[in-house]
């Protein structure tokens, strides 16, 4: 049996209908689209995609304003992770604190490739959302090629505590 990652997702499409002098504004769920759609996510960590299965997991990694790795160190196992591992799916959560404790409204972004808070493809997870993401193992970005960083916001505070898991294929 292979190791498998599993999650879900749903959203609910929300608009708010103006209100009179008589109503209050009012939210309800658009018209077209009439309900919360969502559904699993889920991949396996099959012996014919991947070269050797691994998991990934911080309960705390903190992004600052600079780009860098969001896996580094060790696997669960103990095994080093390494550059040219394949990040099959990961799952990342804003814990809306910095590196003090400090509550923060800090926004997570995470992008492949140059990453930063200049590059239009970065994902935005801001404070207390969660982003879960997976890819094609043979397209996989690599840990060397996923970064993470932040963007300012009214706080001011330039880092963010976040919470990661990742299946990952050991291909060093």
């Amino acid at each position: 049996m292979a190791d498998t990652f599993k999650g879900r997702v749903s959203m609910t499409p929300i608009v708010t209908v103006t209100g009179d002098t008589d109503a209050d504004d009012k939210d309800v769920i658009h018209h077209d689209i009439k309900h919360t759609l969502g559904g699993p996510l889920e991949k396996s960590a099959d012996a014919a995609a991947f070269t050797t299965a691994r998991w990934y997991y911080s309960a705390s990694t903190n992004f600052t304003a600079t780009s860098a790795n969001i896996l580094s160190g060790t696997y669960t196992d103990g095994t080093a992770t390494h550059t040219s591992d394949k990040i099959s799916m990961i799952y990342v959560e804003n814990l809306s604190t910095d590196s003090n404790g400090n509550e923060t409204d800090c926004t997570a972004l995470i992008a492949a490739g140059s990453g930063g808070t200049g590059d239009e493809r970065a994902m935005l997870i801001e404070p207390g959302e969660s982003f879960i993401c997976k890819w094609i193992l043979g397209h996989a970005p690599t840990i060397e090629s996923l970064h993470g960083d932040t963007a300012v916001v009214t706080s001011g505070n330039t880092n963010v505590n976040v919470k990661v898991v990742a299946l990952c294929d050991d291909v060093a």
